[in-house]
């Protein structure tokens, strides 16, 4: 960590490659005074170019009038970024990560252990194969740097220095949000954190007036805690109610549910590769922006039909035996612990089995983490959720589920690696890359390999340190779920930002899950079966993200800034 800050200092000390010759342009410059709305010279050469030619501005410039300390000299606001970074991707695999795999826990298809272990391996691929080039838009979106009202990069009384001690603390903000949060095991969007971080700098800094308040900005935010839960359960219910009678129901629930499988993970498939393939920046780069979507559509096609065929050549030809075998293991590790799985919220101590096998150190936790595969109890789930009398055909059509849910999680995990590990790296590039640019460029670098890798790692470490507390509220204490109702909530969550990113709405894939899982409770079980007083703290927990870490970035962001001036215009 502290090598990659190191790294970037020196980096950045190396002569720049950027044109030193004003004259060299076409239309002769004059040099004056600073004043408000006056290009600085150091910039000119690259912001020319953005500008009109016919504007008149482009021939003035002015030195820089040195009211803020300059960026380059912030060896040590880069370097305590860095470590920021590292804390908030920590907290992203411990909250964020988490929610991939609750259902795949709680419903018992994988063990605590293996599951963080593919969740953290699948974040790190991601982030190193896609995730390099992400795009910078969480720390530009709230307000335009080159806004001669805000931050005026590229103009003379540039408030540049400014905007580095803003990302920083942001990130600080959201962290400490975050691992609130994660502690108090309360799911929250990691997007919303740093996005309410960066609010509160921009007020604090430049004023209120810098802020998106439309729907692309923080109207769409906030229209999204309604309507990401919201969609994400109608099409949970939905996709419920559809394989329910297409598959459980049917004559031969066994036959039907291998017959459907290729075509489930085809779907899963499909709609994962999309998500990634819009979000990346790798077609972009191909100057085809306009194709985009249908480029991103018949690459995932091919994909699906390629697993889809795939799946329908090794089907699983014992599944009967599979699924006897688990459930005895099942039954022997309940009948162990005399502890039979209580209704979330019914039970007088419905915490003790986690609390017992999870301690405040990470040897501890690890070593419990690696001894509960039976977080989730699968035959009892089944038992709760179909009733006593459920058959052995449906046992075995539910058992299908196994695999296409893992199958889903993991995919969901490498997709988030690839598009949301920039929830923690994005603002450090943004720090990184005004340190490095100094006055010369206003242009955010995409966030390189190098950054990706380290927060990739440090989203690991938070899953397999921290992921357990979430995953207990997500895929315990909201509802009962088995293999089939965790796979409608995986899918339908997924399903939802897929469309959401189509339609380029702003929703959180955390809200997504919340929904979906509580939507399928209220289905499967009814009403009464999900625990509307756990839901009742996340939702109060979504409320709080924006204006906590916002607050707490403005305070921090208000208490060092004096520290930046060499003679603050304090009036400006």
């Amino acid at each position: 960590m502290l090598v990659l800050a190191l790294f970037a200092v020196v980096e950045a000390q190396q002569p720049s490659f950027l044109p030193t010759e004003l004259g060299d342009r076409s239309q002769p410059i004059e040099v004056q005074e600073c004043h408000s709305g006056t290009w600085s010279c150091q910039a000119w050469e690259n912001l020319a170019f953005e500008d009109d030619d016919d504007d008149d501005s482009a021939r003035f410039c002015a030195d820089y009038n040195n009211a803020y300390k300059k960026p380059r000299k912030m060896v040590g606001m880069v370097v305590f970024a860095a470590i920021v970074m590292c804390l908030m991707a920590f907290n992203i695999g411990a909250n964020d990560v988490a929610n991939a795999w609750a259902t795949s826990v709680g419903s018992g298809a994988i063990g605590l252990a293996r599951g963080t272990l593919i969740a953290g391996v699948a974040n790190l691929v991601g982030a190193v194969a896609l995730g390099s080039g992400v795009s910078t838009k969480v720390a530009t979106a709230v307000s335009d740097i080159k806004d001669d009202s805000c931050w005026k990069c590229g103009y003379c009384d540039s408030r540049m220095t400014v905007y580095m001690l803003g990302m920083t603390t942001a990130l600080v903000g959201a962290s400490i949000f975050m691992l609130l949060a994660t502690f108090t095991k309360m799911p929250v969007s990691t997007s919303h954190a740093i996005v309410g971080g960066i609010v509160g700098v921009t007020m604090a800094g430049v004023g209120s007036s810098c802020v998106d308040w439309t729907y692309g900005g923080m109207l769409g935010i906030v229209l999204s805690w309604v309507i990401s839960p919201a969609l994400s359960g109608l099409i949970a219910a939905g996709t419920y109610l559809g394989t329910k009678i297409a598959i459980i129901d049917s004559p031969d629930p066994l036959a039907r549910a291998r017959a459907f499988m290729p075509f489930l993970y085809g779907a899963v498939a499909f709609a994962m590769t999309l998500i990634v393939a819009i979000k990346s920046n790798g077609i972009k780069h191909l100057h085809l922006a306009e194709w985009v979507p249908y480029v991103a559509a018949a690459c995932s096609g091919a994909l699906a039909l390629f697993v889809g065929i795939a799946v329908s050549l090794f089907t699983l030809a014992d599944v009967r035996g599979l699924r006897t075998r688990a459930d005895e293991r099942a039954l022997q590790k309940r009948q162990s612990v005399m502890n039979p799985i209580p209704f979330p919220g019914r039970s007088e101590d419905p915490e003790r089995l986690f609390e017992m096998r999870a301690s405040a150190t990470f040897h501890d936790a690890f070593k419990a983490a690696t001894e509960q595969d039976d977080i989730g109890d699968h035959a009892a789930n089944v038992d709760v959720i179909r009733g006593k009398k459920v058959t052995d055909s449906v046992k075995d059509a539910i058992y299908c589920f196994k695999y296409v849910l893992v199958f889903n999680a993991t995919l969901e995990s490498f997709a988030h690696g690839a598009n949301d590990t920039a929830n923690s790296t994005a603002a450090f590039t943004a720090v990184y890359s005004t340190f490095k640019e100094n006055l010369s460029n206003c242009s955010q670098k995409p966030t390189s390999v190098a950054i990706m890798f380290v927060g990739g790692l440090f989203i690991c470490a938070g899953v397999y340190s921290l992921g357990y507390k979430v995953i207990e509220t997500v895929g315990k204490n909201l509802t009962i779920v088995d293999f089939h109702t965790a796979w409608c909530t995986e899918f339908a969550s997924t399903t939802t930002v897929v469309v959401a990113t189509v339609l380029e709405m702003p929703v959180s894939t955390t809200h997504c899950q919340i929904g979906a899982v509580t939507a399928i409770g209220a289905v499967s079980l009814g009403v009464d079966k999900v625990n509307w007083s756990e839901l009742g703290k996340i939702v109060v927990s979504w409320i709080l993200t924006l204006p906590f870490a916002g607050m707490l970035a403005a305070v921090l962001m208000l208490m060092f800034r004096p520290a930046l001036c060499s003679s603050c215009p304090w009036n400006d």
